[in-house]
């Protein structure tokens, strides 16, 4: 009869996914005659897959009739002693046998718990091992070996693996092996960005749930990934280092001082170096792994909102004052930067364009003549260009774009390098106003109309770009709609810095979506025969400094007078039966409501279809939790399919977002 742990190799193997390169390694060690005794230092932050790594090369020693010991350095006392005492009888057995030896792979989890006695493994232990015959796999979080790598003893027998995430044919391929469906690979991106332990997360709160929204996966996956990244934040002098972080795109020890409004020392600085899931982007500069960014952010944006407020006008004020400073050639990531401080606040109220998206695999920069034929389709497939023209002339003016203006182009890639999105806009001149004549006469006599400097400056003054060609690949499966035109909408706001941005449009959720960018409108038809509602859309920053843009829209779309209170709030919910308390409450005596006029104004906030910032699940969270019954903590939390920690973060978000909604509404009273 076949031992179980054979049946629970044989599962691993079948759902194993990816570290092809590692795998081979180890075989190639195993097969080889009298190998060199070796290290292999496997590096990664959390839930990257370091231990399921380490299984799967055991196991595949396994297959080679070596033998093998796994030790969980977490489970080990941290004395010489008490080490040797830890491992298993297998390994003295194998010490003890004469004559020749099957090959000895020493797999030693957690390995930076044992940094105490670092120095006797390297200098006593491992040594009185044979030279041949014996693998020792280390896995930690940090990466710990430079003693090692320096030694020059040591240096040509390690080897560093640094893992990071799947690539996006290794996540369909273990979704794929999960039966998770194939049209919704998307979604699953989004909500893991192909970190491994957030896929398994995600594939087997699905396969224990099929019926899971979307936006439930998306709290298992936040709360178990933030634990496991928070769990190796033990000094707490790290945490507001790493709250800023989540909330910068990069910084060096200066920004982050400055951010933080206080000195960082060497010692601090070098231990949020060695954090997993801090990498370096640049000489002295860091950054978060991009899934810890997405879901480190998330969890301060629920833990502590006016904390992150607090430093988002920080951020955006210390990356004004480097921008007062650079040159123009570095205004361009400035912008993006100050862009991407700003993204959850531009986020709320709108679902066309996902801007809180880093995608860091999708990489936007200049044509290239190999992306000719991709853009040609995109451009074909579109169904409404912001120049309207029928599919056979788009194409003629694209080629004429290629040839003659190709920076004008700027094309969205995936890691293959292959285009899925290409945005097109023209700086107008008049040699620029001449083609879109040639094309479209009544659009040219328009833009004049609109602005006369347009047909009398040449190159080196145009300070309008005009959107003329744009086109989406919404057929391909690994991003939403949303990410790729969240991508397209960062990249080109960063190119609006000192010009005119202008667009033609009919999309009502685009309009939306632009307004709330702070574009102005005005009726421009131009097509024939006529359609309806198509209207020029205008970002005037030739006389604005970039940064007051910014500013502007942080007032607007956050306001940092002395809001209502969120307990103000809840009283009112409390007491919702009771008109006299309601009356007497401090919300009502604020907005010189009567009880029933509260009332009905609260009650357009929950609707089916809330206003912005108010989402469907606020709604449904406050409806189970302050109308649905005398009910527990628990019970709340079952019937919103959450746990109870979740439940509770999102009745403080849904809670926060009503008394914003209610500051809006304020100023009517």
């Amino acid at each position: 009869m076949q031992p179980l742990s054979e049946h629970i190799a044989d599962d691993r193997s079948q759902l194993f996914v990816g570290r092809q390169n590692e795998c081979d390694w180890v075989r190639t060690w195993l097969r080889s005659f009298d190998p060199p005794t070796q290290i292999v230092a496997i590096t990664g932050m959390g839930g990257v897959g370091k231990s399921t790594l380490l299984a799967r090369l055991l196991e595949i020693g396994q297959t080679h009739h070596a033998i093998t010991v796994w030790i969980d350095a977490r489970t080990c006392y941290r004395t010489p002693r008490r080490f040797l005492e830890s491992l298993p009888d297998r390994f003295q057995h194998w010490q003890r046998m004469t004559g020749p030896r099957p090959p000895l792979m020493l797999a030693i989890d957690n390995y930076e718990e044992l940094d105490v006695l670092e120095t006797w493994l390297k200098e006593v232990f491992l040594p009185g091992l044979p030279a041949t015959g014996v693998l020792l796999l280390l896995a930690s979080r940090p990466n710990v070996y430079a003693p090692w790598v320096l030694d020059p003893g040591w240096q040509r027998r390690v080897h560093l693996w640094p893992l990071g995430d799947f690539s996006p044919e290794e996540t369909e391929d273990y979704l794929s092996r999960r039966q998770w469906p194939a049209n919704d690979l998307a979604v699953a991106r989004r909500l893991a960005e192909r970190h491994p332990l957030s896929l398994a997360v995600l594939s087997e709160a699905r396969r224990r749930r099929p019926s899971t929204n979307p936006l439930e996966l998306e709290a298992l996956v936040r709360e178990s990934l933030s634990v496991r990244l928070l769990r190796e934040v033990t000094d707490p002098d790290l945490e507001p280092l790493v709250e800023a972080l989540s909330l910068l795109r990069d910084a060096d020890l200066t920004r982050l001082e400055r951010v933080l409004e206080t000195r960082i020392s060497p010692r601090r600085y070098a231990a949020l170096k060695r954090l997993s899931f801090v990498k370096r982007t640049a000489i002295n500069t860091v950054s978060l792994h991009d899934l810890a960014v997405t879901h480190l952010f998330r969890d301060f944006q629920q833990r502590d909102p006016k904390r992150l407020d607090h430093l988002r006008h920080r951020a955006v004020q210390v990356l004004l004052d480097e921008w007062d400073q650079s040159d123009a050639g570095k205004r361009g990531a400035l912008a993006q930067h100050l862009l991407w401080v700003c993204r959850d606040v531009l986020q709320e109220g709108t679902h066309y364009a996902d801007l809180t998206d880093a995608a860091p695999e999708l990489e936007v920069s200049g044509y290239r003549a190999s992306d000719y034929p991709w853009l040609r389709t995109l451009i074909a497939a579109w169904p409404r260009q912001s120049l309207p023209l029928a599919p056979p002339e788009a194409l003629a003016l694209f080629d004429i774009i290629a040839d003659q203006f190709p920076s004008a182009i700027r094309v969205t890639r995936e890691a293959s390098g292959r285009p899925v999105a290409v945005f097109v806009a023209l700086p107008l001149y008049d040699r620029t106003l001449e083609l879109i004549r040639a094309f479209h006469p009544v659009v040219a006599d328009r833009l004049l109309a609109f602005d006369h400097a347009i047909g009398h400056s040449g190159s080196e003054d145009a300070n309008t770009l005009f959107n003329v060609l744009s086109g989406f690949d919404f057929q391909q499966k690994r991003y939403t709609a949303e990410t790729l035109l969240g991508v397209v909408a960062r990249d080109q706001l960063s190119f609006q810095v000192g010009v005119l941005g202008l667009l033609i449009l009919t999309n009502p959720d685009l309009k939306a979506f632009l307004r709330r960018l702070g574009y102005q409108s005005q009726p421009f038809p131009v097509s024939h025969p006529p359609v309806a509602d198509e209207e020029l859309f205008i970002l005037d920053l030739r006389h604005q400094h970039f940064g007051a843009w910014i500013q502007s829209l942080l007032r607007q779309l956050r306001p940092t007078h002395p809001g209502i209170r969120v307990e103000d709030v809840r009283y009112v919910l409390d007491h919702w039966s009771d008109a006299r308390k309601l009356g007497a409450g401090a919300l009502a005596q604020r907005l010189q409501l009567p009880a029933e006029d509260l009332r009905q104004l609260i009650q357009e906030g929950l609707a089916a279809d809330p206003p912005a910032p108010l989402t469907a699940r606020d709604a449904r969270v406050l409806q189970e939790t302050f109308f649905s019954g005398d009910r527990t903590v628990w019970q709340h939390a079952e019937r919103l399919h959450v746990s109870r920690a979740t439940y509770y973060r999102y009745l403080e978000k849904s809670l926060t977002h009503l008394a914003t909604w209610l500051e809006s509404k304020m100023r009517r009273f």
